[in-house]
């Protein structure tokens, strides 16, 4: 087999010369052999077979690439500026949470979940998932099965397209899940954002004393701080509620574990004085500052109590 071979001045690209040569003149040009050849070789030989012939493509697309795209690719090239750009990918990139999912039986074949958390829209997300679908996929040889869990609702709706990119994943609303079964195990918590009573204003209440209960069960400090931390997120109004079903277990202690749960519960402290200090005195000057003051203390209650048992403001600011 031959090949007529054109050979350009470089600065020009205008045809210089042209000759007709061998196939296995070109292979030995760059230094290896044709694929399929037939002779047996070792593992290293492959390899750097395939990389003197990805170098050598790699050259020629450089080189010359308003050619290989239009001619090799079938792009059309003509009247348009073809810039090369750098392909070093951003890294690292990592995953929210990757777990292989593995067959007890042995009967199934292990599955991969890839876990995505988005609190706030994103409009690059659904293009950075496609990306992890990839890179997953390469790295641990399997289908990752793509959950995106949007905590307080969202915009996603599972379906991304992307000119003939297609891709499609698990949504997850917390607001829509079912909080029957939330309260009957540790992720209690997620049943605050029931989209179901979001009108029942006894519903907040009912679902911190379940989880105060729960962190009362737990034996782990980390993982108590971990359910008083989502309830926390919910808003100021269920972090008062749970503050003061854990003072009635005695458990006021459970924030003071971690720098979170004590700044935590300082602002919060703050936030609730200084509603019942607007409650019973108005808009007088100074009521921060002494809201400030009776949260730094560390106990809720007594200053709460103190409050309300004040003759006059200035009992407070002495």
């Amino acid at each position: 087999m031959t090949q007529t071979v054109l050979i350009r001045n470089p600065h020009t690209r205008t045809v210089i010369a042209s000759r007709t040569r061998s196939i296995g003149e070109v292979g030995a040009e760059v230094g290896t052999r044709v694929p399929g050849d037939g002779e047996a070789e070792g593992a290293d030989e492959a390899r750097q077979r395939r990389a003197d012939w990805d170098g050598a493509w790699k050259r020629l697309v450089t080189s010359f690439p308003e050619q290989v795209l239009g001619l090799v690719c079938g792009l059309d090239v003509e009247g348009v500026e073809v810039v090369g750009l750098p392909t070093e990918l951003p890294r690292p990139m990592f995953p929210d949470l990757v777990f292989r999912l593995k067959s007890s039986s042995g009967a199934e074949a292990d599955r991969l979940a890839h876990l995505e958390v988005q609190t706030q829209p994103d409009r690059g997300f659904e293009l950075r998932l496609a990306t992890y679908f990839v890179l997953l996929a390469h790295q641990y040889k399997m289908v990752p099965h793509q959950v995106v869990i949007m905590p307080a609702g969202g915009p996603f709706t599972g379906r991304y397209r992307l000119g003939p990119l297609s891709l499609d994943y698990q949504v997850v609303d917390v607001t829509d899940l079912k909080p029957g079964p939330l309260l009957d195990g540790p992720l209690a918590p997620l049943a605050l954002w029931s989209a179901g009573h979001r009108d029942d204003q006894e519903w907040p209440a009912h679902v911190v004393e379940v989880v105060a209960d729960r962190i009362r069960s737990l034996p782990d400090g980390d993982l108590q701080v971990l359910l008083a931390q989502l309830v926390i997120l919910k808003g100021e109004d269920a972090t008062s509620l749970l503050f003061e079903a854990l003072e009635r277990r005695t458990m006021s202690n459970v924030l003071e574990n971690t720098a979170f749960g004590r700044r935590v519960r300082r602002e919060v402290c703050e936030e609730a004085l200084l509603a019942v200090l607007e409650d019973r005195f108005g808009d007088a000057s100074g009521l921060e500052q002494i809201a400030e003051r009776l949260a730094a203390a560390g106990d809720f209650r007594a200053g709460l109590k103190r409050i309300r048992a004040a003759a006059s403001l200035e009992d407070l600011r002495s």
